[in-house]
């Protein structure tokens, strides 16, 4: 994925838009990626109701900015600082940002640096009314778990994985080596 230095330039990748945590138990999407520069980097990594071509949530100017109606995952707003922030939409309302590491129960996580290769993880479940949660890997390569949100999505609607890229007027490119997406059971894909 790259962008130029043009503004209004994005890069999007997709998978099925199949995953109703209602029916499918778990919905799952992991990405390995690689991002240089981190500091013109503006990415949302998550599941979402809508296709379109642009940065599905965003925090550009200190007011989170969602255009799905609904979606969960991670934001890293790189204009502000490396750290992801786990960001939601219900039914077109934005539910509270959160940087990874001061939530409830968060494990802090290193602010994400230029063209190091890591994995994230999203998991979304129909339990306490859409918990997700994110597992981010370590300098060792070792996935764990550092964050969990309850009340987060609707669990009734279908989402699609997604990687999202804003370079804020700058080229950033992102080596995406790995997007991948799970729903057991009740993920369809009509």
């Amino acid at each position: 994925m790259v962008t130029s230095t043009g503004e209004g330039d994005y890069a999007v990748v997709y998978g099925p838009l199949a995953f109703e945590p209602d029916e499918c138990t778990v919905a799952m999407m992991q990405a390995r990626l690689r991002i240089s520069p981190v500091a013109s980097a503006s990415m949302f990594i998550g599941f979402t109701d809508a296709i379109s071509d642009t940065v599905l949530i965003e925090d550009e100017d200190g007011t989170l900015e969602s255009d799905p109606t609904d979606a969960f995952g991670v934001m890293l707003e790189g204009e502000q600082d490396g750290t992801y922030q786990t960001v939601g939409v219900q039914n077109g309302t934005d539910a509270t940002q959160v940087a990874i590491g001061v939530g409830t129960d968060d494990v802090t996580v290193p602010d994400e640096t230029n063209n190091n290769f890591h994995t994230i993880k999203i998991e979304g479940a129909a339990a306490d009314s859409g918990t997700m949660r994110v597992y981010l890997s370590d300098g060792n390569g070792f996935m764990g778990l550092v964050a969990t949100r309850t009340a987060y999505f609707r669990s009734s609607i279908v989402y699609a994985p997604v990687v999202s890229l804003d370079g804020r007027a700058t080229a950033v490119t992102v080596r995406l080596a790995e997007l991948g997406w799970d729903g057991n059971k009740g993920s369809s894909f009509d």
